[in-house]
């Protein structure tokens, strides 16, 4: 048993030496997106690490359990922390496009329309009924920009 254990310490060293180190590179890089379990689980692979390079010359067969624990826990660190970066953002990432194109659209047409005088209406809620895109809507009078008609004045869209 002994001899077996020696015989895959080695490897198993290695292996978790390039799993931890491969956790560590994907965790360092994106640390904002990154939470703490994967945190928590590349410390304790490092541990367990650590304890089989110290007890690696005096009890193979346990530093080999160490090993390979440390493997298995740098392997759900670096699971955890794709989880995490890939979960980052939230479902916003989907539509985040469209509803920047739009609120971007609000906002140019807003200052666009903002400098005319005598239109009636304009911006968010100018005046009456209908008056929200930059329209006078029914009643007219608006609140960013012009006299605002009585007669309705309509929107732009």
């Amino acid at each position: 048993m002994e001899q077996r254990a020696q015989a895959g310490l080695e490897s198993a060293l290695s292996a978790a030496r390039a799993e931890i180190a491969s956790a560590e590179d994907f965790i360092g890089t994106r640390r904002g997106a990154v939470g703490s379990q994967a945190r928590t689980r590349l410390a304790e692979a490092k541990r367990h690490l650590a304890n089989a390079e110290a007890t690696a010359p005096t009890n193979a067969p346990a530093a080999l359990a160490e090993a390979q624990q440390a493997s298995s826990l740098a392997r759900d660190a670096a699971s955890l922390a794709q989880r995490d970066v890939g979960g980052f953002g939230g479902g916003g990432q989907q539509g985040g496009g469209l509803n920047g194109a739009v609120l971007g659209g609000i906002i140019l047409s807003s200052v666009l329309n903002s400098g005319r005088s005598g239109r009636g209406g304009g911006g968010w809620g100018g005046g009456g009924f209908g008056g929200g895109f930059g329209g006078g809507g029914f009643g007219g009078g608006g609140s960013s920009g012009g006299g605002g008609s009585r007669s309705g004045g309509g929107g732009r869209f």
